[in-house]
């Protein structure tokens, strides 16, 4: 049935697995929960489902870290261009 309906579109190489996947992926990064991600692709298992999510979590783990970086080094900044000015 997969094989069918991606020859018809013309993108016979993807495979169930790979649909599945990205489904996966794209709603973790939806921000669905564990359980939404379950219902849709029919995982199982929760660590299954788990793996989408955690990779979804990291990626905002690490937008947030680079936007504190980035707003400490403003402030620090400021602070070195407000000592130049008062000497």
């Amino acid at each position: 049935m997969i094989q069918d309906a991606t020859a018809q579109i013309g993108a016979k190489e993807y495979t169930a697995h790979g649909l599945r996947k990205n489904a996966a992926i794209a709603l973790a990064e939806a921000d669905c929960t564990v359980q939404q991600i379950m219902a849709i692709t029919g995982h199982k298992t929760w660590r299954e489902a788990m793996r989408y999510t955690q990779r979804r979590e990291q990626k905002k783990l690490a937008r947030q870290a680079i936007d504190k970086l980035e707003a400490a080094t403003k402030v620090a900044n400021a602070r070195t261009e407000g000592q130049r000015g008062v000497g």
